[in-house]
């Protein structure tokens, strides 16, 4: 059985925590946003949905907010507790140089239609990979992006579909409450 898929994450300026776990079941795949008009849950989602990178909904059969209930629950579901989870879509470790090269290459692909005004951002990004030490815990690392980026969203999230990620972002891409809902989309 695969471990369930969960998401731990805390919200710009505030300092309680929010866990989920999707209890039954595989997380829904979505290929478009318009497949979440009445579900809940956490949502996982590409800038740019294909089928090749869809987005993922977890849906909370379980909540607990605050590290009080937090810790509740993961004595009573140890299964729950957030570690690293492979997908197993691990590209091929890339040497340094053959790296610097291709990013080198993408960030002349991207400046000349920023410089030309064909668009407002432009997020070119990397990836590295280090080995983890021994001792290390997705739940520190955690609590340590909280404490240091007090105004941004901090994520944990863990599918069987998507591996285990932990992110930050101070962009607010939709926000809302009842029927009022603003979303901020980059063209």
């Amino acid at each position: 059985m695969n471990k369930p898929a969960t998401a731990l994450y805390r919200l710009p300026y505030t300092d309680s925590p929010i866990f989920i776990a999707q209890l039954q079941g595989e997380p829904q795949i979505l290929t478009s946003l318009r497949e979440l008009n009445g579900k809940k849950g956490f949502v996982i989602a590409p800038f740019r949905l294909t089928a090749a990178s869809p987005a993922v909904l977890i849906r909370p059969d379980l909540i607990a907010k605050g590290w009080d209930q937090i810790n509740e629950v993961m004595q009573r579901y140890p299964e729950l507790k957030p570690g690293i989870v492979s997908c197993g879509n691990d590209s091929a470790e890339l040497s340094e140089p053959v790296l610097r090269k291709a990013y080198g290459e993408a960030f002349g692909r991207f400046i000349t239609p920023l410089r030309q005004g064909h668009f407002r951002k432009l997020v070119l990004s990397r990836s590295a990979a280090y080995p983890l030490p021994t001792e290390f815990s997705v739940i520190n690392a955690f609590t340590h992006a909280c404490k240091e980026y007090p105004r941004m969203m901090i994520s944990l999230h863990s599918t069987p579909f998507t591996g285990t990620w932990m992110g930050s972002t101070p962009e607010i891409i939709l926000s809302g409450h009842g029927h009022q809902w603003h979303c901020l989309l980059y063209t």
